[in-house]
């Protein structure tokens, strides 16, 4: 009974086992079909990734042929044009040297005749001062003979009348001479000028000479200081014409007012004339010098002008620029 049961499970068993065997046989067979079947999947994807490798390599070999070819006709042409640019740089340079060497011609041409011109205005200015200084030494002279007229003039005054008081009394002497060396007190604007009689009493034909001669010396030796509503600055050089007989004008006072307050003191305007000749003949040369270094800076200008215009207008006819010489220069080299 129990060898029965032992056998009827060992057959059980081994049914299970053939089942169980047939089964993994079955997966295998399965497994082997699955791999042929991805084995035979590969080759053909293989065989399609050759073929569009190689079809790519063909393409991309015919690509690479063209733009060889292209670029290989794209150097050449950029050559030829290399070369057309040369050429036409370096005629370009060489009408540029053309234009400057002409506009150097014509600027040492312009340059000599300005030096041909300042020459003439130098002869012009030595002829010129040559008779002005003619002129002027000729009016000096003539001021300075009527001078000394004027001053041999007044010492024969001064003689006649030394003459007509030496037979008056020793008292009467002695009156004369404490009145004329007496010192008198000058108020002009409000400036207060003291001097002697004497000094003033040696011009006689101006006012303040007239007016302390001897002939009015009962008006005024009641007093020794007298008021005048005039021009305090300008008395004193007035006062110094008395002082030391030369009339100098001040430097920077009005001619019209100068005028007027020699006109009032009655003072003679021959004075001043020898003082003026220095300043007339500077005044004079100011003006001929003036006017011809205006004419050449006149020329210097237009010659600098000339010369800007024609280089503005070969950069313009060439298209280029003050600063770009050296680059075409390199370009055409």
């Amino acid at each position: 009974m129990v060898e029965h049961v032992i056998r009827a499970r060992l057959s059980t068993a081994t049914k299970a086992m053939d089942e169980a065997l047939q089964c993994v046989q079955r997966k295998r067979d399965q497994q082997l079909a699955d791999m042929a079947n991805l084995a035979s999947l590969v080759t053909h994807l293989k065989a399609q990734l050759e073929s569009k490798a190689q079809a790519c390599m063909d393409a991309m070999d015919e690509t690479m042929a063209s733009v060889t070819t292209t670029l290989h006709l794209k150097v050449q042409e950029v050559n030829a044009q290399g070369r057309t640019l040369d050429l036409t740089v370096e005629r370009a340079l060489n009408e540029r040297r053309q234009r400057v060497a002409e506009v150097n011609e014509g600027s040492l041409c312009l340059q000599s005749e300005l030096e041909k011109q300042a020459a003439e205005w130098n002869e012009v200015l030595d002829r010129t001062m040559a008779g002005i200084t003619a002129q002027l030494n000729s009016k000096v002279t003539s001021v300075l003979a009527q001078l000394d007229k004027a001053q041999e003039q007044e010492i024969r005054n001064e003689g006649e009348e030394a003459k007509s008081t030496t037979h008056a009394g020793r008292g009467s002497d002695k009156e004369e001479q404490r009145q004329l060396d007496r010192q008198v007190t000058l108020n002009v604007g409000g400036r207060t000028f003291k001097t002697f009689q004497s000094t003033l009493q040696q011009y006689p034909d101006t006012l303040l000479g007239a007016m302390f001669s001897e002939r009015n010396q009962a008006l005024v030796r009641h007093s020794t200081e007298y008021f005048f509503d005039r021009n305090g600055d300008l008395f004193a050089s007035i006062l110094d014409f008395y002082r030391h007989g030369a009339l100098v004008a001040p430097q920077t006072i009005d001619k019209d007012l100068w005028q007027r307050e020699l006109d009032y003191w009655h003072l003679p305007h021959m004075a001043e004339e020898p003082q003026k000749v220095p300043e007339m003949l500077h005044k004079v040369v100011s003006a001929l010098n003036q006017g011809y270094h205006k004419t050449v800076k006149t020329h210097q200008t237009l010659i600098t002008r000339a010369c800007q215009e024609l280089s503005t207008k070969l950069d313009a006819e060439l298209g280029t620029g003050p600063h770009q010489d050296r680059d075409i220069t390199q370009a055409g080299c």
